[in-house]
């Protein structure tokens, strides 16, 4: 529940000049908003030794630490790379990838609350696909624009959202997390499969990982 709070959209175009394009999803922004609702709680629990208000501002400060994550994806046409650098929950990471290596800007979805899937955008490669960013959010069409200035800037062709591997893609993906009943349920939604068709073809997909 707590993750599925923070997933929601904060991707957006940052820098986009001829020579380059930025990408930047944050949630700093959110996790910096429970932490100051927080903190006249943990006062008041510590100083005035209010009883009670600690758990509420426990959770309060876990929900920060989850939405304590952003990545930043640059686009440099000049070298030809891309290059991301994230933060995800204290830990950083990076990466690089040459354009000539990227065949397409891809769509992983789940199923979200309320029947309305959650999406994120992936670059995909011979190698496997990279997530845009950690989590997934709502806002399809508002990612849809964004993954059109990416392919332009890329002058990639024949990229779209909706082919069967990136489909695939995002059965894998959930398989990988340990989420098989949502990948189910995913297939069932995009596909009007029956139960046991779906998990048929979850099966299927599941061997191949």
């Amino acid at each position: 529940m707590i993750a599925d709070l923070c997933d929601s959209i904060g991707m957006r175009i940052v820098r986009q000049t001829d020579q380059e394009l930025v990408v930047r999803d944050s949630m700093i922004w959110l996790s910096v908003f429970f932490t100051l609702i927080s903190s006249p709680m943990l006062y008041a629990a510590i100083v005035h030794g209010t009883k009670g208000i600690q758990y509420p501002a426990g959770v309060f400060l876990l929900i920060a630490l989850f939405c304590l994550r952003k990545t930043t994806f640059v686009f440099d046409a000049r070298q030809r790379i891309v290059r991301w650098q994230g933060l995800r929950i204290l830990k950083v990471y990076s990466g690089s990838m040459p354009f000539s290596e990227i065949t397409g800007i891809g769509t992983e979805t789940i199923p979200g609350q309320r029947g309305q899937s959650q999406y994120r955008l992936t670059l995909i490669s011979p190698h496997g696909s990279t997530p845009l960013s950690d989590g997934y959010g709502g806002g399809g069409r508002w990612l849809e624009k964004i993954r059109e200035t990416i392919v332009a800037f890329l002058k990639l062709d024949g990229a779209t959202v909706a082919d069967h591997s990136d489909f695939d893609a995002s059965i894998r993906s959930l398989l990988k997390q340990g989420r098989k009943i949502d990948a189910i349920t995913l297939v069932r939604e995009k596909e009007n499969l029956s139960l046991a068709l779906a998990l048929q073809r979850v099966e299927e997909i599941e061997r191949q990982i």
